[in-house]
């Protein structure tokens, strides 16, 4: 995850996040930021390796919260408090094309 993270970084138009229409300047810095995420969820995996399901269970769901957050954040529709919870708890809103 991380190395396809840095890949996606790198070389994709939309980083990491893979948010269209993003600037570069928050592009890169919220792709960093998702893979400072991915390499402490790798990181905290190694160390824990009698349990290393839940690390991952738990970096994926900071990744995909997270991700699901900018985008709501980005429509106009959800920049209300009001859809942070669903957005937040993986309901779908079939009203703005978010699943």
């Amino acid at each position: 995850m991380t190395i396809t993270g840095g890949v996606l970084t790198l070389f994709s138009r939309s980083g990491f996040v893979g948010v269209p229409g993003l600037p570069r300047y928050q592009r890169h810095r919220l792709s960093l930021l998702m893979l400072a995420v991915s390499l402490a969820g790798a990181v905290w995996a190694c160390w824990a390796p009698d349990n290393s399901i839940f690390p991952v269970v738990a970096t994926l769901t900071l990744l995909i919260g997270g991700r699901r957050f900018l985008i709501a954040g980005r429509s106009e529709k959800s920049a209300n408090g009001v859809m942070l919870a669903p957005v937040l708890a993986g309901a779908s809103d079939a009203t703005n094309g978010y699943t």
